[in-house]
């Protein structure tokens, strides 16, 4: 893996999934978008809030088919929730490290293999790269790692039976005019969120915003 950033030149958004120019890629000095960004320091809460959840999780039952594994080994009594974990924690620390080392801030060494725990290990990635997603976002293996980052969280929520329902939706967002709105349908949740800006319609606002698409339908049609 490489740690050298982009320049300063405009280039295309190098997030895997920017689609912020009519449906491709936009052109930014800053190696990802500004909405690109903010999509990866959500990607980056959400898979260390899944490690977080896993740890919390109960020891299996006794009748469990699953295999259990020792907390000595590997830090959750569920074997498949432990390699889960390491997995995101090995994540982590290879973004913190390349991270660290490929900006050389002064006074700031890269951890290396020197964490006395897994916990640790999330603990500091996340304090370390939740405060330079800007930097981060100039490297260019930073959307190898964003993907790797999206692909566990997708695990983990299809493992512990989170997957909602989505539904793709043929109007456009009313902040960016992408036709990238998704409905998402949880328990007691129910909203629309916008897969280019990420912006949320929340189910108490849907006869506004319904309102508001009927308005620009009919306006479209008298045009």
């Amino acid at each position: 893996m490489t740690t050298t950033a982009k320049g300063s030149a405009i280039e295309m958004c190098a997030h895997p999934d920017c689609k912020r120019d009519n449906g491709k890629p936009t052109h930014t000095p800053d190696g990802m978008c500004q909405g690109c960004q903010r999509r990866v320091a959500s990607a980056l809460e959400r898979v260390v809030l899944d490690w977080v959840q896993l740890h919390q999780l109960p020891a299996p039952n006794k009748g469990d088919k699953m295999r259990g594994a020792k907390v000595k080994d590997y830090g959750h009594p569920a074997e498949w929730a432990s390699d889960m974990m390491t997995q995101i924690a090995t994540c982590l620390r290879a973004a913190h490290d390349n991270l660290a080392s490929s900006v050389a801030e002064q006074g700031h060494k890269p951890p290396g293999e020197g964490y006395p725990s897994e916990r640790a290990a999330v603990v500091s990635a996340h304090t370390y790269l939740a405060t330079r997603i800007d930097k981060l976002c100039r490297q260019d293996w930073a959307p190898d790692i964003i993907a790797e980052w999206h692909g566990l969280h997708s695990k983990v929520r299809s493992q512990l039976g989170l997957t909602r329902p989505r539904i793709a939706l043929p109007t456009p967002c009313p902040d960016c005019d992408m036709r990238t709105l998704t409905r998402y349908i949880d328990v007691q949740r129910d909203w629309i969120e916008c897969g280019n800006c990420q912006t949320q319609i929340r189910s108490e606002h849907y006869p506004l915003w319904t309102r508001m698409v009927l308005e620009e339908l009919v306006t479209e049609a008298h045009s």
